[in-house]
């Protein structure tokens, strides 16, 4: 392995992406419960952005390709939670389902790229011929 790890600088990025997401769900949408399903969309990519960074982290700390174990794992993950947040906000607060979708998505797409530059990045710093 060469160099330090890129750890606390993408956990920096998911943490900010994070934030911003959460303050447009609560400043962007004008009617309320429009405004509390894009909350707790945002809310739930933010933890699943951090789950899925740290999951990476750690397969990685064994095997490059532990991080692919990693990235079907956080997909289903994300699968379960879209789901289930989905019909929480439709069927239990009753707020408007798409506004939850649109406030997951609208973070997940950002922590994404966040999530696969971790992964380029430290594939390349353990192994600088590879990849």
């Amino acid at each position: 392995m060469s160099g330090r790890s890129r750890y606390p600088l993408f956990l920096g990025l998911v943490l900010a992406v994070g934030a911003v997401g959460m303050v447009a769900a609560a400043v962007l949408p004008s009617l309320p419960e429009v405004r509390k399903g894009c909350l707790m969309g945002a809310g739930l990519a933010s933890f699943s952005g951090l789950v899925s960074l740290e999951l990476k982290r750690r397969a990685m700390a064994r095997a490059l390709k532990g991080a692919m174990v990693a990235v079907a794992v956080v997909f289903l993950l994300r699968l379960f939670l879209v789901g289930v947040g989905f019909v929480v906000a439709a069927r239990v607060v009753g707020v408007p389902g798409m506004a939850f979708i649109l406030g997951f998505f609208g973070e997940y797409f950002a922590l994404q790229w966040i999530e696969l530059g971790y992964v380029l990045v430290e594939s390349k710093r353990r192994d600088p011929g590879g990849v």
